[in-house]
């Protein structure tokens, strides 16, 4: 009787590579401001507005924002996220000039008391300052773009709470390992704020690495 040779068994298909995405910014992680920023709060059923650093700020109460047609109103935080840092920030002070304080929109309705209180009460220094990282971005006085913190120069214009003003500095600032990233998630689609006097995107508009994403931890406040 003849010996049967075993067929010979067809080849495995060679693995087809799953396709990798670049890395984006999660809506869950907090990439913008330092924990010491502070904001234009309005507490529910206040009279007035009083700065507020984001490590105390909560979703529900109302901080100085713009609207798409650029117009100045307190509007509500949806959520607070924050994360420990991952990259290191530079610090942006913006000075002010005493006949800037005068605006088109120097008050804002405060929706409590559907009375107008002025948009930069709480803080009339001739100095504004903020702490964000490197690709965080702004709108210009100059030109109709955004610009990210790291392309600022000394002189820039920037707007602000009590009008416009020029960058005065732009320091380098790193990140410690108790340093803590916030952002802030706006309603109606808001998204630029006035963070430490100085109107800014409230959430990032750039990729970061992985390990960024990874070192992250969701917190949002909710009341």
């Amino acid at each position: 009787m003849p010996t049967m040779t075993p067929p010979t068994p067809a080849p495995y298909p060679a693995p087809v590579p799953m396709p990798t995405r670049a890395p984006t910014v999660s809506s869950e992680y907090g990439v913008c401001f330092s924990r010491e920023s502070t904001v234009s709060a309005l507490l529910a059923g206040s009279e007035s507005a009083k700065n507020l650093p984001l490590f105390k700020l909560e979703a529900g109460t109302r901080v100085l924002a713009a609207d798409a047609n650029n117009m100045k109103t307190y509007a509500k935080v949806m959520k607070v996220l924050h994360s420990p840092a991952s990259e290191s920030y530079l610090a942006i002070r913006v000075a002010m000039e005493s006949n800037q304080f005068s605006t088109p929109q120097a008050h804002v309705l405060n929706p409590f008391t559907n009375k107008f209180v002025h948009a930069d009460h709480t803080d009339r220094s001739t100095t504004k300052h903020l702490r964000v990282t490197k690709h965080h971005t702004f709108p210009v006085c100059h030109a109709q773009k955004k610009v990210p913190a790291h392309a600022l120069k000394v002189g820039d214009c920037l707007h602000t709470a009590g009008g416009r003003g020029k960058v005065e500095s732009i320091t380098p600032s790193a990140a410690t390992k108790n340093d803590v990233t916030y952002t802030l998630v706006m309603e109606d689609h808001i998204d630029m704020v006035s963070i430490g006097g100085v109107f800014t995107k409230a959430k990032p508009e750039h990729n970061l690495p992985m390990n960024s994403m990874m070192r992250g931890s969701k917190h949002a406040s909710a009341k």
